[in-house]
């Protein structure tokens, strides 16, 4: 079994730019920091997110991002700021323990000191249960997509993607209202009026459930006026289900450009 928890059909941005080696980054142990650790392993495809306590594998050869959480122990070898007290091998290690049950290939050194990003392939067996997850998923969001159009009997007179955020901003994303919420996904957002006359609905689908709130006269005429990005902005104020964050690897390296 998988031993991740899959949100369905959230995907974070790949980078499309070469991965940032170890050797690069951390020419000698003098220069190790967390900081520069997890650029390095953001940049290949691992990003560790020490609020939230998980770990994100983005493999070349997996189409889905799979999401470990990790232990308080875990979380602790993975962030720390010393090479001595927890040298690289360790951390390896950790990383390794933590995948093993999936992937049948291990993160290397190698992979670390090369400008490619991870291509981790997975357990057989694994491959095959996330290919039916996937093909599951796409089955029932399918009919939520149709069912949120049926909802609206005047039909949608504005709508926008959810899942185009990180086109829009690849910085943001869509997260539970909560502190350290988990990342969720947000499909078709709509206006449109009620059958109640002079009342307005926003309607989304959220995590594969369709969503629904009463909205003012004024914020259904903002959502017609603005673009994309704004419409998006009005959602997050309007749902206390979600919110748009900034990402952490994204408030990680401000100023650095790894995504």
């Amino acid at each position: 079994n998988l031993q991740t928890v899959i949100t369905p059909l959230v995907s974070r941005p790949r980078s499309t730019e070469p991965a940032r080696t170890y050797k690069e980054l951390i020419s000698s142990p003098v220069y190790f920091s967390n900081e520069k650790w997890q650029e390095c392993l953001a940049s290949h495809g691992l990003i560790v997110d020490k609020e939230a306590r998980t770990l994100t594998v983005q493999s070349e050869k997996v189409t889905a991002d799979l999401v470990y959480d990790l232990t308080e122990e875990e979380t602790a070898v993975l962030t720390s700021n010393s090479i001595e007290e927890q040298p690289v091998e360790k951390r390896l290690e950790v990383l390794n323990g933590v995948i093993g049950a999936d992937f049948a290939d291990k993160v290397t050194m190698a992979d670390l000191d090369s400008k490619q990003r991870i291509a981790l392939g997975l357990h057989p067996e694994v491959q095959e249960e996330l290919t039916q997850r996937q093909q599951q998923e796409q089955e029932i969001l399918s009919p939520l997509e149709n069912q949120l159009r049926q909802e609206m009997p005047y039909g949608a007179a504005a709508s926008v993607d959810g899942r185009d955020i990180s086109v829009l901003d690849e910085r943001k994303g869509w997260y539970r209202e909560e502190r350290h919420g988990r990342e969720v996904e947000v499909g078709e957002i709509a206006v449109h009026p009620s059958p109640i006359e002079g009342k307005y609905k926003m309607t989304a689908v959220i995590d594969g459930q369709v969503i629904s709130h009463e909205i003012s006269q004024k914020d259904y005429d903002k959502f017609l006026a603005v673009d994309d990005y704004h419409r998006m902005k009005i959602f997050s104020k309007i749902f206390s289900e979600v919110d748009m964050k900034m990402r952490p690897e994204a408030q990680r390296s401000l100023g650095v450009k790894i995504f």
